[in-house]
């Protein structure tokens, strides 16, 4: 199964049948301007983008994992399908450092930890600029 964070993917599924049906109704108009306000929230939240190798043959899935800061734990974030290489976490805020790692898996037996790689996501400039 898929998880994604703040649940972005559904929330933009739901707003998709919204204006369907707004469409349908005949307000065309407020249709197009529900998924133009959409997108530009979507493009103004933070998120950190992961990529990693697939040195995996066979695997079932992949274990993504992240820690707040350097002491904390690292706890289970997201379970992804087979040869995946790429991962967007929009559950993430502006100055605060999240670290991640990932784990390659095969039924229930996991493989070691990739090694950890940590980052900051930055301020995003608000749309439509500004002085």
């Amino acid at each position: 199964s898929r998880h994604v964070p703040g649940g972005t993917a559904q929330v933009g599924e739901t707003i998709r049948k919204i204006a369907d049906d707004l469409r349908q109704s005949g307000s065309s108009d407020l249709a197009d301007e529900l998924e133009s306000q959409f997108k530009a929230t979507l493009a103004s939240m933070p998120r950190l983008h992961l990529t990693w190798a697939d040195n995996s043959a066979g695997e079932d899935g992949f274990l993504v994992e992240r820690r707040v800061g350097q002491q904390d734990p690292f706890l289970p974030l997201a379970t992804l399908g087979p040869n995946t290489v790429t991962y967007v976490d929009m559950a993430v805020q502006t100055g605060v450092t999240y670290c991640y790692r990932v784990r390659a898996f095969k039924a229930s037996r996991y493989s070691d930890p990739s090694n950890a790689a940590c980052a900051m996501p930055k301020p995003v400039a608000p749309l439509g600029g500004g002085p």
